[in-house]
């Protein structure tokens, strides 16, 4: 993990120019891409049997730990705000509070692949794991509602713009949608499984590849 995190930094365009800034810009798709295949093997290692019987527990650790990180964040920032930029002529209100707000958004999640990279590295198993890899998945749930709100607040506190219901309700029909999206192609993908019996290791890293493409 290390090891990834050193190479990003020493490849970064602005760092060393080892790869052209155009690069990035060029290759989002992959990136998209890649972050599918992340969140597709976390979501291997949550057999549902396990979060049944760790649901609670589970939940409790994503409900405190994200937004405990959260509301820490946005104090923090809030308190310090005025002392960091001492210069600005923003008030409280139209400035700090916002951009702590959209600062401790990002607090909230947790980046599965270096989870899931130890998890390969040692091949752990058990309750821990378990609820490790589930938190680390479902506080990303947390995470996009706390951005959601922290935009549509920001706005509100920025622009003076009225509290729309459609930006509240927003995250939580793109989460339910993106769900049942995938609870549809995991379902396609057992259908193709059953129906391709004789399928070699080939034929099925192909058929994961295309639908995950697809999905995405």
């Amino acid at each position: 993990v290390i090891g990834y995190i050193l190479a990003g930094v020493l490849l970064n365009p602005n760092l060393t120019h080892v790869i052209p800034e155009s690069f990035i810009e060029h290759t989002a798709i992959v990136t998209n891409i890649a972050l599918s295949f992340i969140t597709f093997s976390v979501g291997g290692t949550l057999f549902f049997p396990e979060v049944r019987k760790l649901g609670k527990t589970i939940l409790y650790i994503t409900l405190c730990e994200a937004e405990f990180a959260f509301i820490i964040v946005a104090l923090v920032f809030i308190l310090l705000g005025p002392m960091i930029l001492a210069n600005s002529q923003s008030g409280a209100v139209s400035f700090f509070i916002p951009l702590s707000l959209l600062i401790a958004s990002l607090a909230s999640p947790t980046d599965p692949s270096a989870t899931l990279a130890i998890e390969h590295q040692y091949r752990a198993k058990g309750e821990v794991t378990s609820t490790v890899m589930g938190v680390a998945a479902f506080d990303d749930i947390l995470g996009i509602i706390n951005y959601s709100l922290a935009v549509a607040l920001s706005s509100f506190l920025i622009l003076h713009q009225s509290l729309r219901i459609h930006a509240i309700v927003q995250p939580f029909f793109t989460i339910f949608g993106a769900v049942l999206l995938g609870c549809i192609f995991g379902i396609i993908l057992n259908i193709l499984t059953k129906v391709v019996k004789k399928e070699t290791e080939g034929v099925l890293i192909t058929l994961i590849i295309s639908l995950l493409a697809l999905c995405f």
